[in-house]
């Protein structure tokens, strides 16, 4: 969990990867809002390296009531989140993984992805 382990702002990658990594960290209790806005520099680096498809790690454990998370994400946020995806109009393979509220993983999941088919 961060900050022991992984995910520092300072991470920029090693070798011929430097320079290809960043990462946002965030501080618990963030709500819709404010991973929407650090969704929004994260999609800007996303512009200016131009990938030809994207590679998503969907965890819905940011989810609000998840008991494994510190974070307070709602599930219109998902649909938010998979609205600002969509619009980047670039192949996407979304890897779900991380959820632990049973009863709302599906719709978090769904919330994500339908604005992807659109």
């Amino acid at each position: 969990r961060y900050p022991f382990f992984w995910g520092r702002a300072d991470e920029c990658g090693e070798g011929a990867g430097c320079g290809f990594n960043h990462n946002f960290p965030l501080p618990p209790c963030v709500d819709d809002e404010q991973y929407l806005e650090t969704l929004e520099r994260a999609l800007e680096k996303v512009a200016d390296f131009d990938p030809a498809y994207l590679v998503i790690s969907a965890g819905v454990d940011a989810l609000e009531g998840d008991m494994w998370s510190d974070f307070l994400l709602s599930l219109e946020g998902f649909h938010r989140i998979g609205e600002r995806l969509a619009d980047l109009r670039r192949p996407t393979l979304l890897v779900q993984e991380g959820g632990y509220n049973l009863g709302l993983i599906g719709k978090a999941v769904v919330g994500l992805l339908r604005p992807c088919g659109r």
